[in-house]
């Protein structure tokens, strides 16, 4: 499933002055735990690839104006229809009811990821700070 919504401002400004060239900017936008380092990385390229083919230009031409930042809903905060999809409801929509462990495996993996970087963060930062005194 997706959907693209194109803004075409009637101008684009970079560092105060008009910009001569088009700029893209794409904020593609999932339910919580569907990208993973791989996934982030390849939709960046495939979507820069897209928006070059799109563009007719020169890839290291068009490239550079392309920015592309993957981002991810927290669980509990999508919502469509008129309620509020978690990610087990949206993989069981769908693929099937059968399929509603999926993204139950994919919300826990997430969460376990988010878990250890913030551990990691905390424990990097006492570190240093041990060090200081």
């Amino acid at each position: 499933m997706s959907v693209v919504f194109l803004h075409r401002p009637a101008a684009v400004f970079v560092g105060g002055s008009r910009s001569g060239t088009p700029r893209y900017r794409i904020i593609p936008t999932v339910p919580e735990g569907q990208y993973n380092d791989a996934s982030r990385k390849a939709l960046v390229k495939g979507v820069t690839d897209a928006v070059v083919r799109a563009d007719g230009g020169k890839y290291e031409d068009v490239a550079p104006l392309v920015w592309v930042f993957p981002t991810e809903i927290p669980d509990g905060q999508w919502g469509g229809r008129g309620v509020i999809r978690p990610l087990p409801d949206i993989q069981a929509f769908i693929a099937g009811e059968h399929e509603r462990k999926v993204g139950e495996e994919r919300l826990a993996r997430r969460r376990r990821e988010k878990a250890l970087e913030m551990l990691e963060g905390a424990l990097d930062a006492a570190r240093k700070g041990a060090g200081a005194a």
